[in-house]
């Protein structure tokens, strides 16, 4: 006799009751998917659907600790391990959960917590890229405002200095100074994305971004920044241009 097979796919928003020792929890199955690396984000895939045992009212049954279960549950809400020693209420409230018991459970669970330490680093590093960005931004609009075609920014690991075209409006030196440590990597590693980002920023311009290894040092990137803004455009907007006669 041939075995018949469930074809039918089930919905991420099909609700999961988690009876752990007792203590049942309710939530939605795309809630556990979004962390697949957990436990229960891989046993409520699709694909392990042979793994999904429940009982006969509908649950998943875990012998494990209910009450520190909660943040476990936290956890797939939110992203974050939300037990902390201000958090842990007294034993008279019979919710009194240990670091070692809680540790015990995100163990068994497969959940690894984040280290805070290492978000709030990479938030500071993101915060530098943003701070270059807006310095591009700030010197083109600058030059720009000058009537300024063309930007050089000559960088190197240990400094970054920007030039302009011989007749062009001078370009403030120490614009990009404060980024002499960190313009190399920048333009090497995310210099594509960061151009991307300028041609939407800036569609007017028509910017033509060329980066390139210098000849003499490889340890060294060119960058020019070339805007194709129309002459016209500008006069058409100034004073004059709007008042000069239309010709039909």
């Amino acid at each position: 006799m041939t075995k018949r097979t469930n074809t039918t796919r089930v919905s991420p928003e099909e609700r999961i009751i988690l009876n752990i020792n007792g203590v049942k929890y309710e939530t939605y199955r795309s809630t556990l998917i979004a962390y697949p690396d957990t436990l229960l984000g891989t046993m409520f895939q699709e694909r392990n659907r042979n793994l999904q045992n429940p009982n006969k009212d509908g649950e998943y049954f875990f012998d494990r600790n209910g009450k520190a279960f909660h943040y476990v549950m936290e956890f797939y809400r939110t992203g974050q391990i939300l037990w902390d020693t201000k958090t842990v209420l007294g034993i008279e409230n019979g919710t009194n959960i240990t670091k070692k018991e809680l540790e015990e459970e995100l163990d068994y669970f497969q959940i690894k917590p984040k280290d805070v330490r290492l978000d709030s680093a990479l938030t500071s590093a993101s915060s530098i890229v943003d701070k270059f960005i807006q310095a591009l931004e700030s010197m083109i609009l600058k030059h720009v405002s000058q009537l300024g075609k063309t930007i050089f920014i000559n960088a190197t690991q240990e400094s970054v200095i920007v030039n302009r075209v011989r007749y062009e409006p001078e370009i403030d030196p120490i614009v990009l100074r404060k980024f002499n440590f960190t313009a190399y990597r920048l333009l090497k590693e995310v210099g594509n994305e960061i151009a991307q980002y300028l041609y939407s920023s800036f569609p007017d311009l028509n910017i033509v971004w060329k980066s390139e290894r210098s000849d003499t040092d490889p340890k060294c990137i060119l960058v020019q920044l070339t805007f194709n803004y129309s002459l016209k455009m500008i006069f058409e907007n100034s004073q004059v241009g709007r008042k000069r006669p239309r010709i039909n």
